[in-house]
């Protein structure tokens, strides 16, 4: 059987990899990566048929097939005499359903091609892993996770690892995790929102929520951030020492300055009574009553 593995979702298309090789493994074969290059046919055909001197069974696996023409080329002719061999071919990318080879392999073996659009699909299965290693995450940590990575998926696997090695006793992912570890691919300047919430400057604060969203970030992003900034800002002006909040905020330099200029602009008890709001708002999206982004601007008008 041949299996070509493709599509720019590169989280599910390498976890579908692994599942296969896992899969022969079980059955006693043995996976060997074919990453050569070569100069005839004969040569090619060869590296199949040949057996280890015990007999092993092989799974081959070959990467990024498409972008070696000649090796795709020669692998496109020799395919008839190669469907009886266990092959797993590997793409990082999208690949046309119009392309012969494609189109050959749809045909004798199975295609498995994963796009960018499966938010569903990556969030049932970010939950099923966690959930066999006994970890959960919060619904809107894992909307933030999406909206931080969904444009570069291959940085699922090593953003949740170091997740769970961070929450590793707690067993449970919130947001403020995310907020804190994972570095999202363009970052929302929400500081400059809760200095105009502060300065009481409504009108720009709700132009910055409108500019965010017309650039596409979300609503959950957005109140994920704005909550992760007032319990820094919190945290700041109960008094711990900078060393300390360094430490249990895990924020950048910039971030940790721009926290204690705007820390001046608000006194606790006004902090503590927008903190109050926001977990207020959260638990009624959370639960349906409210709709997140009216929340947003209710939050705004009225503080």
């Amino acid at each position: 059987m041949i299996y070509l593995i493709c599509g720019k979702n590169t989280y599910l298309s390498k976890k579908k990899k692994q599942e296969l090789i896992d899969v022969y493994k079980k059955k006693g074969f043995v996976p060997e990566l074919l990453d050569k290059d070569y100069t005839d046919v004969k040569q090619f055909l060869k590296e199949f048929r040949v057996q280890s001197l015990f007999g092993e069974k092989k799974l081959f696996v070959i990467n990024s097939l498409w972008g070696r023409k000649s090796l795709k080329e020669k692998f496109q002719k020799g395919i008839e005499k190669l469907q009886n061999q266990e092959i797993v071919i590997f793409e990082n990318k999208e690949i046309s359903s119009k392309d012969k080879l494609f189109k050959k392999i749809q045909k004798i073996g199975k295609v498995f091609q994963f796009s960018l659009s499966g938010e569903r699909d990556i969030k049932k299965i970010i939950r099923n892993d966690l959930k066999k290693e006994n970890f959960y995450i919060e619904d809107i940590a894992l909307d933030t996770l999406i909206e931080f990575l969904n444009s570069r998926p291959e940085r699922f696997a090593s953003e949740l690892t170091k997740l769970k090695a961070y929450k590793f006793f707690e067993r449970k992912i919130e947001t403020q995790d995310v907020l804190k570890l994972v570095k999202p691919e363009s970052e929302a300047d929400v500081f400059k929102m809760i200095e105009a919430i502060a300065k009481r400057h409504k009108k720009t604060a709700l132009n910055l929520i409108n500019k965010h969203l017309q650039k596409g970030d979300s609503p959950f992003y957005l109140l994920a951030m704005i909550n992760f900034q007032f319990r820094n800002l919190i945290m700041y002006q109960e008094g711990k020492t900078l060393s300390r909040f360094v430490q249990e905020s895990g924020m950048s330099f910039f971030q940790i300055k721009k926290t204690q200029e705007l820390a001046y602009l608000f006194d606790l008890e006004k902090l503590k009574k927008i903190y109050r709001k926001l977990f207020k708002i959260d638990l009624a999206v959370k639960t349906g009553k409210m709709d997140l982004l009216e929340a947003l601007e209710l939050l705004i008008l009225e503080t």
